[in-house]
C-alpha cells in the first residue's frame, strides 16, 4: 500500500497546464497599436462579482470603448447562490442583485450579448433546475428588451450557432445539461448521440469561417477548470472558449470567482489563410 500511495501522489500536480500549442501565451500580446476587427470580451463565474464590482467597472470600461463591432459571452455561474428561483422564494433578492449588477452595464453596450448557464444556473442540478435555467432567460432578455441573448434556448444543449461577423461564429453548447440528472428539455437534439451529429454538422457547415466554440465547462482538460486549448479543424480555425479563454482576435478575458481575482489577457493570430 506504501508504494501504491507513493506511484498516486508522483502523478498530482497543482501547478497551471498548457498545451504545447500555447506556450509563451503571457508574451504575446499585441501592442497597443493594433486595431483588432473584431472584440471578445469573456467573463466566467460572474455570479459573485456584486460584492466586489471591480471586474464589473474593468469590463464596463472595456465594452463601452469597443462599441457595435463587438461582443460579450458570460460563460456561466450567473446568478448567486444557485440560480433564479421564483420571485417568491426567500433567496430571490439576492440572487436578483447579482444578476442585476451585470445587466446594468450591459444597458447602453453597442455590442452583441450573449449568456450561456453554468451548474449554479441549473440550481446546481437540483430539480427545480430547468425553471431556474427558463426564469433566468425571461429576466436577461426582457431586462435588455432583446431576445435570443441567454442560449442555448430553454434549457435545451444545442448546439446554437451565434454569427458575430461574415467569417466569424460562435457556436454554443450547454455543457452542464449533460450532467443535469433532472428534468431537462431536449429540444430538437433526439438524444446524446444525436447531440454530436448536430455539433459535426454545425461545424461543416461553417468550415469556411473562423469557429469558436463556446461552453461553460472544459471539452479538454487536465482539472476542474480546464486549459487554454486550441485546435485546427477542416478548413476552419476552432477555438474552446470557456472560463479561461481566447479568441482568435481579441479577447478581453475576465475571470470573476468567490475570491473575486481579475484576469485580463489580450491575443492576437497573425494573418493566415486557414
Amino acid at each position: 500500500m506504501f508504494l501504491v500511495f507513493l506511484v498516486i501522489s508522483s502523478c498530482a500536480s497543482y501547478e497551471p497546464f498548457y498545451s504545447d500549442g500555447v506556450d509563451g501565451w503571457q508574451s504575446e500580446n499585441p501592442p497597443n497599436s493594433v486595431n483588432p476587427d473584431y472584440s471578445l470580451f469573456l467573463i466566467g463565474d460572474s455570479r459573485s462579482a456584486y460584492t466586489s464590482p471591480a471586474s464589473l467597472t474593468m469590463l464596463e470600461n472595456q465594452l463601452s470603448k469597443a462599441g457595435e463591432n463587438s461582443a460579450v459571452i458570460f460563460l456561466g455561474d450567473n446568478v448567486f447562490p444557485n440560480g433564479l428561483p421564483d420571485s417568491t422564494d426567500k433567496s430571490w433578492d439576492l440572487a436578483e442583485k447579482s444578476l442585476l449588477a451585470q445587466l446594468e452595464i450591459l444597458q447602453n453596450y453597442e455590442g452583441q450579448v450573449i449568456y450561456i448557464p453554468g451548474n449554479h444556473d441549473w440550481a446546481h442540478g437540483r430539480t427545480e433546475g430547468l425553471e431556474y435555467i427558463k426564469n433566468q432567460r425571461k429576466y436577461i432578455e426582457n431586462y435588455l428588451d432583446q431576445s435570443k441573448i441567454f442560449l442555448p434556448k430553454k434549457g435545451t444543449p444545442g448546439p446554437t450557432e451565434v454569427k458575430l461577423t461574415d467569417d466569424i461564429v460562435v457556436i454554443l453548447i450547454d455543457t452542464y445539461w449533460w450532467f443535469h440528472e433532472n428534468d431537462k428539455s431536449y429540444g430538437g437534439i433526439i438524444d446524446e448521440g444525436d447531440f454530436f451529429v448536430q455539433i459535426e454538422d454545425a461545424v461543416s457547415r461553417n468550415r469556411d469561417k473562423k469557429i469558436i466554440l463556446a461552453a461553460y465547462n472544459p471539452l479538454y482538460s487536465v482539472g476542474n477548470y480546464g486549459v487554454i486549448l486550441a485546435q485546427q479543424t477542416t478548413s476552419s480555425l476552432c477555438w474552446n472558449l470557456t472560463g479561461h479563454s481566447i479568441s482568435h482576435c481579441q479577447a478581453f478575458c475576465i475571470q470573476a470567482t468567490e475570491s473575486f481575482w481579475v484576469e485580463r489577457r489580450t491575443f492576437r493570430i497573425r494573418s493566415t489563410n486557414y
